[in-house]
């Protein structure tokens, strides 16, 4: 365990599993570890730790949400108070990323390491770890529903789809102000997110 506290790397290796549908297609078992071999993934992690703010605009089957996902998980398990965000385009949106991607991760973690993880107790659109006074909380988006939450980590998906983007951030720009870390991932659109990923490489070109 001491491993883990290091890095998410070796917390994921030894007990991530996540759901792969195209397996499914080709007659293998969907299940299968995380594949955090792969550097992309590795360097994902450590700029999601080290920068305060990152866009990620991906192609499919990247794995991203499921790797962001366990990262809040892993954030929740292991750092006390730790207060997680994920967004998404409604509230039963993002129960159903806690349910099918978070809380499934914590499911399957393997017998021999289930006992280091603290308990937890998963309602609608939240996930609870009462001993470590840490918690994950799904949130739709829209400024009036995240304006004036503290947040330690945000993982914002697929903001492409969703309307209300730039206001949204606007609202999100506490948690940076507060040190904690945003994450947001979507596939290319031509939208707010556009501007927003363009206008934020210009604000931090304007502070080099």
């Amino acid at each position: 365990m001491t491993r883990w506290l290091k890095s998410p790397i070796y917390w994921i290796k030894d007990c991530v599993f996540t759901i792969d549908e195209a397996r499914a297609n080709l007659g293998l078992d969907p299940e299968r570890p995380m594949p955090i071999e792969e550097i992309y993934l590795r360097l994902l992690l450590y700029f999601a730790d080290k920068e305060p703010i990152i866009w990620i605009n991906k192609s499919r089957r990247m794995m991203a949400t499921w790797l962001f996902s366990a990262r809040l998980l892993y954030k929740a398990c292991f750092y006390y108070g730790s207060a997680n965000f994920i967004i998404s385009r409604n509230k039963e949106e993002a129960d159903q990323l806690i349910e099918e991607r978070i809380k499934f991760i914590y499911d399957n973690i393997p017998k021999k390491y289930k006992h280091l993880h603290p308990r937890a107790i998963k309602t609608k659109a939240l996930m609870r770890f009462p001993e470590m006074r840490s918690y994950i909380r799904g949130m739709p988006a829209g400024p009036g529903k995240i304006r004036g939450k503290t947040g330690s980590n945000v993982f914002w998906d697929e903001i492409g789809a969703q309307d209300k983007i730039l206001e949204t951030w606007e609202a999100l720009r506490y948690v940076i102000k507060g040190g904690g870390h945003i994450v947001g991932v979507t596939t290319p659109e031509d939208n707010d997110f556009k501007k927003l990923f363009y206008g934020l490489r210009e604000e931090q070109g304007d502070n080099q």
